[in-house]
């Protein structure tokens, strides 16, 4: 049996350890894999009368380098894992959880196998792993099992389960349910159900801070590796605010996050004669200094609307208006200035009616 695994989320795929040694070389099929809470790896391979067992210790968890040991078997033997006159698939699931009376945090490992005598009695094995020498080595893990809870009492065999949000766990086991075989069974079972009462299921919680303009904003509390849901951002009049350097899930530590608001600039849209003169980016509480009065010819530019002194929390349009100018048509007759009329730039010009003179 081996063990593959996966950097990049699928794209390819390697082997852990290597090919040049399996970590369960024979006697052993249909493997499972979990996680010990030192972040090693644990293989577990069904075998006639119980488990096989070995760890994988990193050296360098990033680079997935380290080293198989040498596996061990779990049975009636050393009081471990038992599945009695069967070699049958089982699952491995490691959950935190605490002592019930005294408060301890631990770690419990459960192993699902039928009880026997032959493929009948599933159940689930329990393991309390109070410190790293409980699984220090396969040996270590392999050996000493706490107890164990039945779950069928009749031809049973294949088995699974996983941790469910509420803290229970989802046992899907096939049964010889109506003297047939198959019948897919699920049952939802806590860990005071395996454990006869002693520990439930209990996560560490630490806490996120949020602070906003130096002062604490609000907390919050999280599971180790729980996803992180965003609060509430707070509103500020012409701030877009953003909480910086949340992770997404939650780290075995508390946190402090801060806040902070960044400015948001608004459009100034300057319209003359019905099109865009021109457009500033001006921020928020900003004083607005107006734009260059346009020129036009044979127009004297009157002035831009009236604006607010400071830039508001939205785009604002001003509008610039131009009066035409009037010119002086002066008519000189003899040297001499016969008649002044004012004309609008731009109009038509009527001559001025023809002068009389005496004999001319």
């Amino acid at each position: 049996n081996f063990v593959v695994y996966s950097d990049d989320f699928g794209g390819s795929w390697d082997v852990l350890g290597g090919v040049e040694n399996a970590p369960v070389p024979s006697g052993g099929d249909e493997p499972k894999v979990e996680e010990l809470p030192n972040g090693n790896i644990i293989i577990s391979s069904r075998c006639n009368g119980g488990r096989h067992f070995n760890i994988f210790t990193f050296t360098d968890a990033e680079k997935a380098e380290g080293s198989w040991g040498t596996h061990a078997t779990s049975n009636s033997g050393n009081s471990g894992v038992a599945a009695t006159g069967n070699s049958c698939n089982g699952e491995i699931l490691i959950v935190p959880a605490q002592h019930k009376e005294e408060g301890r945090n631990v770690w419990i490992a459960l192993q699902s196998v039928p009880f026997g005598d032959g493929r009948k009695n599933v159940g689930i094995y329990y393991k309390v792993l109070d410190s790293a020498e409980e699984y220090s080595t396969p040996a270590d893990f392999a050996k000493d099992w706490d107890g164990r809870l039945q779950v069928s009492n009749i031809g049973s065999a294949y088995s699974t389960m996983s941790l469910l949000n509420d803290g229970t766990i989802a046992f899907l086991y096939e049964e010889s349910t109506y003297a047939a075989d198959y019948t897919i069974q699920h049952k939802n079972i806590t860990l005071e159900n395996i454990t006869n009462g002693k520990y439930s299921y209990f996560v560490s919680k630490y806490k996120i801070t949020y602070i906003l303009d130096g002062e604490e904003y609000q907390t919050a509390e999280y599971a180790e590796g729980e996803k992180i849901s965003g609060i509430d951002a707070p509103r500020k009049e012409g701030y877009t605010f953003t909480w910086n350097n949340i992770p997404a899930h939650m780290p075995a530590e508390d946190i402090t996050v801060e806040g902070t608001y960044t400015v948001n600039t608004y459009a100034v849209t300057y319209m003359v004669d019905g099109e865009v003169y021109r457009t500033d980016s001006v921020a928020y509480g900003s004083d607005i200094t107006l734009a260059e009065a346009p020129e036009k010819e044979g127009h004297t530019f009157d002035g831009w609307s009236e604006i607010p002194e400071t830039m508001p929390a939205n785009d604002i349009t001003v509008e610039g208006t131009f009066t035409v100018n009037t010119y002086a048509v002066t008519y000189m007759v003899d040297g001499e200035v016969y008649k002044t009329d004012s004309i609008a730039y731009g109009s038509d010009i009527t001559l001025a009616e023809a002068p009389e003179k005496e004999g001319h």
